[in-house]
């Protein structure tokens, strides 16, 4: 999902805003006061990316706009219409109808609606599927968004009962956000064993601990380092042929000894991250120039299956080593996950490192090895847990990241330093307000 451009109108009864992502920039800053909709503008966009429908049941607003940078277009529009059937609600209330309508590039659409109508069909459905009864007419039209969240199956029913209902619910699967909400804390849950394959499990930066990510970044080194390990052997065994049947290029002494000093920085680096044991690299030879330029060869192939964890764990340990935790050097190891040792080689529970340190570590984890590719990433206030000098750093951090997942952030923010110098990319909720 590459978002273009962004629109509301009426929100809250009174706002009207309109801004866009510059297709150059993957990031803009949202500011203004409490109460003008930073977190609101978050919130819609993360509620339509998760289906999250009936949230715009309860939210004042007449109309939103999602154009995107492939040229779809995402409407939400609210309006009343009287409904003497909606028995709950005050009698002049009537009742809020929502329609959804994508749009895409060759104009053709489909819709998704709700009001209190189609709602309360849907809730009789559903206690006709589960074999009991339920009254909707004691289901105001304000708990709505409520029960929906607690009865997934109401889209799909609701759906079912439109024309394009479903092709919608499809479409707006395409959109793909993270929003990491500004009121997160670190909290002990119940522990399970952490599989890499769950993807029901683990599904948020707020579901993880410290210990969590120490267990997966574990997990992941193991694995790459299984796969090295197995796609090595396999490249072993083939090495004699590979000579016999002359399938490699011989290098020249000033080739090899160029691709000796690379792989030599390699593979201290890979080392240090625990994904090899030492790889000792000879000098050149001009009598064993063909078995030296094939050695090489491989030993640069094998390395290739280790770049995309090498990256991430590179990345990560650039990020954490600018924040300079107080006293402390944060390592990688096959068995920890992550090790954290004082400055005079002693080694900490990690449960040790201040609350502010250990968001940084999950949130910086969840970033770079969970995020995935191509998304949006919502940020409200990640000032909080900050010290200031790690918010002048963050925008810096996250642009590392946006490139190597070819990511997009919106940051809602109050704190300056967290600007810093980028006033160009930020966008004032009040320059909008009359």
């Amino acid at each position: 999902m590459k978002l273009s451009r962004f629109e509301i109108e009426g929100l809250f009864g009174r706002y009207n805003y309109y801004f866009q992502l510059d297709s150059e920039s993957n990031y803009l800053i949202l500011t203004g006061p409490n109460g003008y909709g930073k977190t609101t503008i978050l919130t819609i966009i993360n509620a339509l990316a998760k289906s999250d429908l009936f949230y715009f049941y309860s939210l004042p607003f007449l109309s939103v706009k999602l154009l995107l940078a492939d040229g779809c277009c995402l409407f939400v529009t609210a309006k009343t219409i009287l409904d003497e059937s909606d028995a709950q609600d005050t009698p002049n209330e009537g009742n809020k109808e929502i329609e959804f309508k994508w749009i895409n590039v060759d104009q053709s659409e489909s819709k998704f609606v709700i009001n209190g109508k189609i709602v309360r069909k849907a809730i009789r459905s559903i206690g006709y599927y589960e074999g009991r009864r339920l009254r909707s007419d004691v289901v105001s039209s304000k708990d709505f968004h409520d029960f929906a969240r607690r009865n997934p199956r109401m889209l799909q029913i609701i759906a079912q009962e439109q024309n394009s209902g479903n092709a919608f619910l499809l479409q707006i699967k395409s959109l793909a956000t993270v929003f990491i909400e500004a009121q997160r804390i670190l909290k002990p849950k119940v522990s399970k064993q952490i599989d890499l394959d769950e993807t029901e499990y683990l599904t948020s930066m707020v579901d993880y601990t410290i210990d969590d990510v120490a267990k997966r970044i574990k997990q992941r080194i193991r694995r790459a380092k299984y796969d090295f390990l197995s796609f090595s052997q396999e490249k072993d065994n083939q090495f004699i042929n590979k000579l016999i049947n002359d399938t490699f290029s011989r290098l020249t002494q000033q080739e090899y000894e160029e691709k000796r000093k690379k792989l030599i920085e390699q593979t201290r680096e890979l080392y240090s991250y625990d994904l090899i044991d030492n790889v000792i690299i000879p000098e050149y030879s001009e009598s064993h120039g063909n078995e030296l330029s094939a050695y090489i060869q491989d030993i640069s192939e094998k390395f290739e299956k280790l770049d995309d964890i090498c990256g991430k764990l590179k990345l990560f340990t650039d990020i954490i080593e600018r924040k300079g935790f107080t006293a402390k050097k944060v390592s990688f190891s096959v068995e920890k996950g992550i090790r954290v040792q004082t400055d005079d080689f002693k080694w900490i529970s990690l449960s040790d490192l201040s609350s502010g340190e250990q968001n940084i570590i999950i949130m910086l984890y969840y970033l770079v090895f969970e995020f995935g590719k191509n998304k949006l990433l919502l940020i409200d206030e990640p000032e909080i847990s900050l010290h200031i000098a790690w918010q002048f750093q963050y925008i810096d951090d996250l642009e590392r990241i946006l490139k190597l997942t070819e990511g997009q952030a919106i940051i809602a923010t109050h704190s300056p330093q967290i600007i810093g110098e980028r006033w160009e990319k930020c966008f004032d909720l009040t320059s909008q307000c009359k």
